[in-house]
């Protein structure tokens, strides 16, 4: 049982790094309805990309939701609980033994994509049975996105808007150690004269500062993930 908790962690972790490079806004297990609940849910609006400005009414309703459940093993994802593809897209994230498996037996998810870790341990499409078959969600948009902040375990708002889309110290190609970088500031586009400064100089760790144009009122907040990417810091060596 332990190993397959920690497999599940490991997956999620991935789940998660990925979900908040890709989505401005990322929940994790959330009560879909009142009798499933999805390991993952990731929303962002139509044609989103950081930076922009507001959304649109209509692209909050055109937007997608992305449901993810994540399975270890061949006993957990027949154990009856946690296999809800109801969103616009759908991911089964699990090892590649158990890919092969559902492969093999004909036991594929209809409509979901299946992503493993590859030997880096970035997540990659092994098999894909969403290809034409649509959306399978049936719940507006509203009710998912206040489900995913009222009835779920954690919300996280991603920050990528804030600081540009591009994570120097977390880049997959040319990844740096924290003492190597410098700290990244930028203003927060909500709240009118509040800048948001994320400082990684800090041997101690990570964190973000936030401070009024009067740099009277400051706020130290320390953060175990990289708000950007989803990196795990904790992790860093």
């Amino acid at each position: 049982m332990r190993q397959r908790d920690n497999i599940t962690s490991c997956l999620s972790e991935r789940v998660l790094a990925r979900l908040r490079r890709e989505y401005p806004l990322v929940a994790s297990e959330v009560w879909v309805d009142d009798d499933h609940r999805v390991d993952f849910v990731a929303f962002k609006p139509e044609s989103f990309s950081p930076g922009r400005s507001s959304p649109t009414p209509s692209s909050i309703e055109r937007g997608e939701f992305v449901f993810v459940e994540v399975k270890s093993c061949m006993a957990d994802f027949k154990s009856g609980h946690g296999l809800t593809f109801r969103g616009d897209a759908n991911w089964l994230v699990c090892p590649q033994s158990l890919a092969e498996s559902l492969y093999q037996t004909m036991g594929l998810p209809n409509g979901a994509a299946v992503f493993c870790p590859d030997a880096g341990g970035r997540l990659r499409k092994k098999f894909d049975l969403s290809i034409g078959a649509g959306s399978f969600r049936t719940a507006p948009a509203s009710e998912l996105l206040y489900r995913m902040v009222n009835h779920s375990y954690n919300t996280w708002r991603t920050s990528r808007g804030v600081f540009g889309s591009y994570c120097p110290w977390c880049s997959p190609y040319n990844p740096k150690p924290l003492g190597d970088i410098d700290t990244v500031s930028g203003d927060m586009d909500l709240i009118d004269g509040i800048g948001l400064t994320l400082d990684v100089s800090d041997p101690h760790g990570a964190h973000l500062t936030m401070s009024h144009d009067n740099d009277i009122d400051r706020a130290w907040i320390p953060i175990n993930y990289c708000p950007i990417c989803g990196r795990n810091f904790r992790k860093v060596s």
